[in-house]
């Protein structure tokens, strides 16, 4: 009778000559899954999905349409505005940190809207800075994302609840494409597809289902470009 050594020995010598085998015709050795690219998307209400559910909000939609190949994640706040000196600064925002310690490797920072406010803009000495900030803070993140700046989606002008359209159209957004050339960051228009639809905004600021899908298309397009 074989001792429990002996047996052993005459189980292991056919597993390692396979191994040997395997090893000189070339086979791969076994790979862990392939990292998904995540995504952070950084923004205001109209980032959050107000007023409709979460999962219809733009970046779920986004990263349907990217598939399981992305990780998409929706830092969003509601009220929160560009400007540290706004009256709600996404700097000071759980998501902000959130979506920092996400070390995402692409990043979609959509605000603004809310500093067109009266009791929160800024002029551009402010909002620049503070955005290019921004900008060279997701950059400099040990995961180097690629940062893209967003158009604000318009505004129905006849019901704003202290959003002013010409602000957002005629002062916020030309500031964000300053600071877009000057730092070369990729843009992503909201407001071009939007523009005509203004039915698809029923409080006038946010985006019905529709509306999100349509912001979810331009976001794609931008970053599978």
């Amino acid at each position: 009778m074989r001792t429990p050594e002996a047996w052993l020995k005459a189980c292991a010598l056919p597993l390692f000559t396979a191994a040997l085998v395997a090893a000189s015709a070339g086979a791969p050795p076994a790979s862990p899954a392939a990292e998904k690219i995540r995504v952070a998307c950084v923004g205001d209400s109209i980032t959050s999905g107000h007023p409709v559910a979460r999962d219809k909000a733009y970046p779920a939609v986004l990263g349907e349409l990217l598939g399981g190949g992305y990780e998409v994640r929706n830092f969003g706040h509601n009220s929160a505005t560009l400007a540290r000196t706004g009256n709600f600064p996404y700097w000071k925002m759980p998501g902000f940190q959130q979506a920092t310690d996400f070390q995402p490797n692409i990043v979609i920072i959509a605000l603004g809207t809310n500093d067109s406010k009266v009791e929160a803009w800024m002029d551009r000495k402010q909002f620049v800075p503070d955005l290019k900030d921004l900008v060279r803070h997701f950059r400099a993140l040990p995961s180097r994302p690629k940062v893209h700046l967003a158009i604000p989606i318009p505004v129905n002008p006849e019901r704003t609840r202290g959003i002013t359209a010409e602000k957002v159209r005629d002062r916020v957004t030309p500031l964000i494409r300053e600071v877009a050339a000057e730092l070369e960051t990729p843009l992503i228009d909201f407001y071009k597809p939007l523009a005509d639809r203004l039915e698809l905004l029923p409080d006038s600021i946010h985006p019905n289902e529709a509306g999100y899908r349509i912001m979810a298309q331009a976001a794609f397009e931008a970053i599978v470009r």
